[in-house]
């Protein structure tokens, strides 16, 4: 198994507030790492093994991010807002193009 396929079947996309998405990116290679360890290298099962655990950390991490985010940006995250940012609703002139 060559490590191109884990660098992109275990890519993964986090939120920016916090810093929690660079701290889940080392967190997963510690586990990847862990894992084929104690496999003695790629076997099957480790894709499903690895999965399983990230994806409890992964989203306490988002979670969390998602509320750090409301609080320090004062926006509404969830699935029925636009995740696009309109003309002055930044309140200064950084989208005005001044």
């Amino acid at each position: 198994m060559s490590s191109n396929f884990f660098s992109k079947h275990f890519a993964n996309c986090h939120v920016a507030a916090g810093g929690l998405g660079a701290n889940t990116a080392v967190r997963d290679s510690a586990l990847l790492g862990r894992l084929l360890s104690e496999a003695g290298g790629y076997k099957e099962g480790i894709t499903a093994a690895f999965e399983k655990e990230m994806r409890v950390y992964a989203s306490e991490a988002v979670d969390k991010s998602f509320s750090m985010a409301k609080g320090m940006f004062k926006v509404n995250i969830d699935e029925a807002t636009s995740n696009v940012v309109q003309p002055g609703e930044l309140g200064d002139n950084r989208d005005s193009g001044r």
